[in-house]
């Protein structure tokens, strides 16, 4: 395990346990302020987060996708929230997920929040969704159980670090070039089916959030 390599370094000093547990602390006031603009979009506690953007293309997947995972989640009761970073295509990414939705998700966070802020959202979360960027390993270290999704990277060096995960690698859908023979401006996650992505949903959420309070 890619784990085992990066503490191997550690080997010298003799310690007879590590802890392996990754965590991620932040403030009171981001969970007040996001609980704030949680309040102003009339979203309660049962809600998803998604993050649908990366800096590069091959570890995109589809909005059409992302859009109807969305609804899925919304037929099962759940809100959803949309984050990115402030980028104008990230913007513009979350602007055209949304429009493809039956019901559209909560936008108003996207590119918005503060790092910190971020990892509070995503750790009152019920779910979250992403691709291979930094929010997957927030999830992870906030133990919010997520759904990791990844194209042609190194998924098991680079996954995030947890055991509250269901990762897709395009890998298992169609061969992968190696890091050298990586199109950077293809999208290699389109082979991932949103139907497979929904039923990982069904297996990490209830099936519907009737009877919970908010």
């Amino acid at each position: 395990m890619w784990w085992k390599v990066n503490l191997s370094v550690l080997t010298p000093l003799g310690l007879d346990s590590l802890v392996k547990q990754t965590t991620m602390s932040y403030p009171p006031a981001s969970w007040k302020r996001m609980r704030r603009e949680l309040d102003h979009a009339g979203v309660g506690q049962n809600y998803v987060v998604i993050q649908p953007t990366a800096r590069q293309i091959f570890k995109c997947w589809d909005n059409a996708k992302f859009s109807a995972v969305i609804d899925a989640l919304h037929a099962r009761g759940y809100e959803v929230v949309l984050t990115s970073g402030p980028d104008k295509d990230d913007l513009a990414c979350v602007n055209e997920i949304a429009q493809g939705c039956q019901t559209p998700p909560v936008t108003a966070l996207a590119g918005k929040v503060t790092f910190p802020e971020l990892g509070a959202l995503i750790d009152h979360a019920q779910l979250f969704i992403g691709v291979d960027s930094a929010p997957a390993h927030i999830a992870a270290a906030v133990n919010t159980p997520l759904i990791s999704l990844f194209g042609a990277t190194d998924h098991i060096f680079w996954r995030p670090w947890s055991n509250n995960m269901i990762q897709f690698w395009a890998g298992d859908y169609r061969e992968m070039p190696t890091r050298d023979q990586r199109d950077r401006n293809e999208m290699y996650l389109s082979v991932i089916p949103a139907a497979d992505v929904i039923a990982a949903v069904d297996k990490l959420l209830p099936s519907s959030t009737t009877g919970t309070s908010l």
